[in-house]
């Protein structure tokens, strides 16, 4: 949602709100009721800089931090597979399977999330990437499989 252009605002309570508009700073950056709030801590959510005034959030659109959590690890270096669960928050990443290959080696990493599918084959020192993959917000089953044919190196999951 957006702040209100005009009219009363304020950090916390919900003044009289115009449709499909916040007039709660506090509401807007989607923090619990609970969370004690200042003037700067609230412009700060908001990267504003100082000095701080109720008259810069008029029309604000708070936008949650991105980042991204893993349920297992993302690489290994041995033939086997993993699963679990990656949690992306604040907007999308982009996904590519990775092998990496120690010297001389034969290297092939499988990854599946959301449903998307890569593979990937490293050979003799050298470090390979697929195509990628965008996923948006939300939470996604994955699986990483690596096969170690020969020599030494890892496979993963890379997210940027």
């Amino acid at each position: 949602m957006t702040m209100v252009y005009s009219g009363a605002i304020s950090m916390g309570t919900t003044v009289a709100a115009v449709a499909g508009k916040n007039s709660s700073i506090k509401t807007e950056q989607a923090l619990a009721a609970t969370t004690n709030i200042s003037l700067r801590s609230l412009s700060s959510t908001a990267g504003k800089l100082q000095p701080d005034a109720m008259s810069e959030f008029y029309g604000y659109t708070y936008t949650a931090p991105k980042g991204i959590s893993a349920t297992n690890v993302w690489s290994i270096g041995y033939t086997g597979s993993i699963s679990g669960n990656i949690t992306i928050t604040g907007s999308s990443y982009t996904f590519f399977a990775q092998a990496i290959s120690y010297g001389v080696g034969n290297i092939s990493t499988t990854i599946t999330v959301g449903g998307q599918s890569r593979s990937v084959t490293s050979t003799s020192g050298t470090v390979n990437s697929t195509t990628s993959f965008v996923l948006g917000v939300g939470t996604y089953a994955y699986t990483l499989s690596v096969t170690v044919a020969s020599g030494s190196g890892s496979g993963g999951i890379n997210a940027v």
